[in-house]
């Protein structure tokens, strides 16, 4: 028989989300490890649970905070996909924030993500409400070559 005491309750992907909702705006990697907790290390949230968490900083207009939580899930062993960083991207393009947005892509290049359309046009929509026109054209460009 199992003892209660010795029994540790799992956080709700609410809980975890409300953790990360509460970081600083630029967060140490350490404290977002922290507000992920352990229960992302041992799998029990999957790639939609981490989805929905960057969804959410991206809503609540904390690009470094989302792009921090995609790096930690990734430390963390969570899968890490081209929805992941495409709720990233938009996080940077909602705040106009196209060289974050840049660094994302490249960082999906080297990490070997497969880039899409939808995440070509989040950056280049960053690019736009960065006013940095001349990064969205010639983005537009070398999509049409």
């Amino acid at each position: 028989c199992v003892q209660r005491a010795s029994i540790q309750p799992i956080a709700s992907a609410e809980s975890v989300l409300q953790r990360l909702l509460a970081l600083e705006p630029k967060p140490s990697e350490d404290a977002v490890l922290a507000a992920l907790g352990k229960e992302v290390q041992q799998g029990i949230y999957g790639p939609v649970a981490v989805t929905s968490w960057l969804n959410a900083l991206a809503k609540a207009n904390r690009p470094q905070a989302t792009a921090a939580v995609l790096r930690a899930a990734s430390i963390r062993g969570c899968e890490v996909n081209a929805f992941h960083y495409g709720a990233a991207i938009n996080a940077f393009a909602r705040a106009g924030d196209w060289a974050g947005a840049f660094d994302l892509l490249a960082e999906m290049q080297e990490n070997s993500v497969e880039v899409n359309a939808v995440i070509l046009g989040s950056t280049i929509n960053a690019c736009q409400k960065g006013r940095n026109l001349q990064a969205a054209v010639d983005m537009s460009t070398q999509i049409a070559s």
